[in-house]
């Protein structure tokens, strides 16, 4: 037992110790949930009560009773239950012949009293009946833009695309800009899905057991997040039939598949908008006639309408538009096609600004369809408690995401390789394990770049990227600074493959790609040119988390957390666990494992008492 204590009054409670609360963590709803408060003697309370309460609901307050004596301590307890699934609150209120008091907790989770009402401390309540689907836990992401990983057979120019232009593969992406400030996206590598389907066997081989693509549906752009067409594959990256050649290539190596689904907006350029007229049927800008009018959200028809954070050349749609939800998750919708098709499951663009009843019909179609399908949203916030349009969001809770894209992980990784702060990242991991299911804690797509951030190695650097691309291209690493950025993205490696979750790695990471904001974090892969000490420390990491289940949904305890260094350990049941000892400190850290012991990831013995580098990190299986 670890006490935190309120400095004022010598309180203990800690929200994530079994001592306390018991069970810790989120938990099924109906689940009955012990509480113990310490309380020093000498306070002599007349009563101790926590008030509970669910999210729009009453607080109730529930009487602790005193349940014996502790050293200097009493111990008050008493049992709270969420009968339902949502997000419950808790604070303590303790009445002396001084006063009441209420005690919530601070931003490192510790008990504060004050008569202003304190933060509360949360219980998420999910639906009992949620499942971790099969077949996910322990292996490796892939994300692939998929313009920009490999061309397979000659680039042509499909008709209709007669606006682009195509580049070669040690190009840079056109990152000049419009007079206006955009940003011209209608320039291919040609990149197809016959390419990637070539270079399965290297990605089988690195270790990946499901590939992440960006939206691969028919487009005007090369970043494909303006959708033309839902029912088509784009023909620069090949057909429907290249799809389903590509799953089932993938399938036999034991490699799943997840598309990008874009539902909060359609391009200008679609058949359903159609404000080119590219298309023979009439879209919504051309006609109110138009059997898609309705998807959109019309200020003053044709040209005021709304647009996703006011890009024009992204008309919003109305999610909760019977037909549009119909045609997106009914029986013959896009959900259920692409999964016949060969696809394994869905990440959902900007999950947080889609509405509840979109992703609840979503959810049904996907897992009617295949229960065992990944459903991911793309949140940047702790999913579990985020709160959208007014309303606080139930993503986790059962019938919506399985999980999210877990952009807390990336945060709060590479804020611990660049500054050493243990405690802080000790806090946020802790603040995962509290607050989010074990579904969506072990199915979390933990990340440490994508095609929405800088490239890693260049965020490594720890140097501030300028907005204007001209000034990124210009910027210089010195030798120096690249080693450091590598021995970072190392450890950060290692963090990401190890904490609960499953790794994704972005594509061209794992082979030394740089770069700043986007395009010019989506360049081509540079095939021939790759670190090879990179690739194989990928390698060596997917692997270990297919040959280790601990990595798969094993419970994760943190040991010890100061000074730059972390301990953390992976278990398994009770006889099977992992330690990984992290130190990113200046200064060389000693550690004591208790016996000497062989290092899973270099395969060199260490000693009981080792001493750990600067930057160093080891995996011991215990």
């Amino acid at each position: 037992m670890i006490p935190i204590q309120d400095i004022q009054t010598g309180i203990l409670f800690d929200s994530r110790d079994p001592f306390y609360r018991y069970p810790t963590g989120a938990v099924p709803a109906g689940t009955a949930i012990g509480l113990s408060l310490l309380i020093p003697r000498g306070e002599c309370p007349l009563s101790v009560s926590v008030w509970f309460s669910r999210d729009g609901s009453p607080a109730e307050e529930i009487q602790l009773t005193f349940a014996e004596n502790i050293r200097q301590y009493q111990r008050w307890a008493a049992t709270v239950t969420p009968n339902r699934t949502g997000v419950f609150w808790y604070t303590f209120r303790i009445k002396t012949s001084r006063g009441e008091q209420v005690y919530g907790r601070d931003a490192k989770n510790r008990p504060v009293c004050g008569r202003a009402n304190p933060s509360a401390w949360q219980i998420t309540s999910y639906d009992p009946a949620l499942k971790i689907p099969k077949g996910w836990t322990g292996g490796t992401f892939y994300q692939i833009f998929p313009d920009r990983f490999f061309r397979a057979g000659k680039q042509v120019r499909p008709a209709g695309k007669e606006y682009a232009t195509f580049r070669k593969s040690g190009e840079l992406p056109n990152w000049k800009r419009e007079p206006n400030g955009d940003l011209d996206t209608t320039d291919f590598f040609g990149g197809n899905l016959k390419g990637i389907e070539k270079k399965l066997d290297y990605l089988q081989d690195l270790g990946i057991t499901a590939l992440y693509l960006n939206p691969i549906f028919e487009a005007r752009t090369n970043h494909r997040y303006d959708t033309s067409d839902y029912t088509k594959i784009d023909p620069i990256l090949g057909t429907e039939k290249d799809f389903q050649s590509l799953c089932a290539a993938a399938h036999k190596r034991g490699i799943k598949i997840m598309l990008d689904g874009v539902f909060s907006h359609t391009g200008d350029d679609s058949i359903y908008f159609n404000s080119f007229g590219t298309y023979p049927e009439q879209g919504a800008y051309q006609s109110k006639e138009s059997p898609y009018y309705p998807w959109y959200k019309f200020k003053k028809w044709p040209d005021d309408y709304e647009a996703w954070w006011g890009i024009k050349q992204l008309p919003e749609v109305d999610e909760s538009n019977p037909e549009y939800q119909e045609f997106i998750a009914g029986k013959e919708g896009i959900l259920r096609h692409w999964l016949k098709a060969g696809a394994d499951g869905w990440r959902f663009d900007v999950a947080d600004e889609l509405p509840d009843d979109f992703l609840d019909v979503a959810h049904k179609a996907i897992k009617e369809e295949n229960p065992d399908a990944l459903f991911i949203g793309e949140v940047w916030e702790d999913a579990s408690n985020k709160e959208a349009y007014g309303t606080r969001r139930r993503y986790l809770l059962g019938d919506q995401l399985d999980s999210v894209m877990n952009y807390v992980i990336k945060d709060s990784v590479l804020a611990f390789v660049l500054t050493g702060d243990s405690e802080a990242f000790a806090e946020r991991m802790g603040g995962l394990l509290e607050n989010y299911p074990p579904c969506a804690l072990h199915c979390a797509m933990n990340l440490i770049g994508t095609h929405d951030t800088p490239r890693v190695l260049t965020t490594l650097t720890g140097k501030a990227l300028p907005k204007d691309p001209q000034a990124q291209l210009e910027m210089a690493f010195t030798p120096q600074e690249r080693e450091e950025a590598l021995a970072r993205l190392t450890v950060a490696d290692v963090l990401m493959f190890t904490l609960p979750g499953i790794p994704s790695v972005y594509y061209g990471d794992e082979a030394e790609m740089w770069g700043g904001h986007d395009p010019l974090n989506r360049q081509f892969y540079p095939w021939g040119r790759e670190n090879k000490d990179l690739q194989a420390l990928v390698r060596k990491l997917a692997h270990l988390r297919k040959n280790y289940p601990v990595f798969k949904e094993g419970d994760l305890e943190i040991l010890f957390a100061n000074q730059g260094l972390v301990l953390y350990r992976r278990r398994d049941g009770v006889h099977t666990s992992v330690t990984v000892a992290i130190n990113a400190s200046q200064t060389e850290k000693t550690i004591d494992l208790g016996t000497d012991r062989t290092d899973l990831l270099t395969g060199k013995k260490r000693k009981a008492k080792t001493a750990l580098a600067p930057m160093e990190a080891i995996i011991i299986k215990n």
